[in-house]
């Protein structure tokens, strides 16, 4: 009996030995955590002006002025950690979740109604740059200086315009040989630079060409819009104003002088074609800076 007890409680006693959980071994793996940037807002102080509305508004849907948007995430050094693409048929279009290592990062974001490119060839946000290409589109940007993360989290962007918008108005008729229009900005800034937010360099011009169809014809007051990137280092800017032909044949050249300015839009308007009609060969226009964009605007206008 005292050996069957015993052997009873040397095989308990081994049960329980074995039983004992093995202490957990440290994760190799870093703690991530999940962090949603909604960029659902812009801070816009005009309407949608392509459909001619005045109407004033602080803060307004992605959407409505955006076609592309993207999301670069650096690392706190400012080295580059990934970047993000939408297009407007992007499922949740303005909103981009990113699992990321703990820790702190900086980000900008960058949207706009047509492509445009980072520095790609950077490995450091001071040399990281946004870079309109040939033309300007709407831009906008924000950058955010630092992101801690230690949990899941959200984070509210609303971005600012950065370009200045440019409206041709041809207050005579457009005559039936004009094919192409095209408004060609002179001396706009190259990039916007990411850790300065200022725009650098020069681009000696960007063209934006419109073609005219019949329907453009029977308007007065047909309205052309681009915009430009201003020049931080450059403050003497220009705009050149082109009717062409069929055949490229340069019909009408104009060129008037103005300042670019960040979140406003310079009205170019007159008559432009009186050259083909009356002989006279100095089309002429009035220049103005349109004050719904933002306010404390300065009206110029040529004699």
């Amino acid at each position: 009996m005292k050996k069957q007890l015993l052997s009873l409680c040397l095989a308990l006693f081994t049960f329980t030995a074995c039983s004992v959980d093995e202490p957990e071994q440290p994760s190799t793996e870093k703690e991530k955590a999940t962090v949603t940037f909604n960029v659902s807002d812009l801070a816009v102080s005009v309407g949608d002006f392509k459909s001619g509305s005045n109407a004033t508004t602080l803060a307004d849907s992605v959407k409505k002025f955006a076609d592309y948007l993207s999301c670069k995430i650096y690392d706190n050094n400012g080295t580059p950690y990934t970047i993000i693409n939408q297009t407007k048929s992007t499922p949740n279009f303005g909103t981009f979740r990113v699992e990321l290592p703990v820790g702190s990062y900086k980000a900008a974001f960058a949207a706009s109604t047509g492509n445009f490119n980072w520095n790609v060839a950077n490995n450091y946000i001071g040399q990281d740059y946004v870079d309109p290409g040939n033309r300007t589109y709407d831009l906008f940007f924000k950058k955010i200086d630092q992101i801690k993360v230690s949990e899941d989290a959200v984070e509210e962007v609303i971005l600012d315009r950065i370009v200045s918008g440019i409206d041709l108005v041809v207050e005579d008729s457009i005559p039936s040989e004009v094919s192409s229009i095209s408004i060609i900005t002179k001396n706009e800034g190259s990039v916007h630079m990411v850790l300065d937010g200022i725009s650098m360099g020069s681009v000696p011009t960007r063209t934006a060409t419109f073609t005219i169809g019949s329907r453009d014809r029977r308007i007065l007051n047909k309205t052309f819009s681009t915009y430009a990137l201003p020049n931080d280092g450059i403050p003497g800017t220009a705009v050149e104003i082109k009717a062409f032909d069929a055949s490229a044949k340069e019909l009408v050249s104009k060129e008037v002088k103005v300042d670019y300015i960040r979140n406003k839009k310079i009205t170019i308007k007159g008559k432009l074609f009186t050259c083909l009609s009356t002989g006279n060969s100095n089309p002429n226009f009035s220049i103005k800076v349109n004050e719904t964009w933002d306010k404390g605007g300065v009206e110029v206008k040529l004699p």
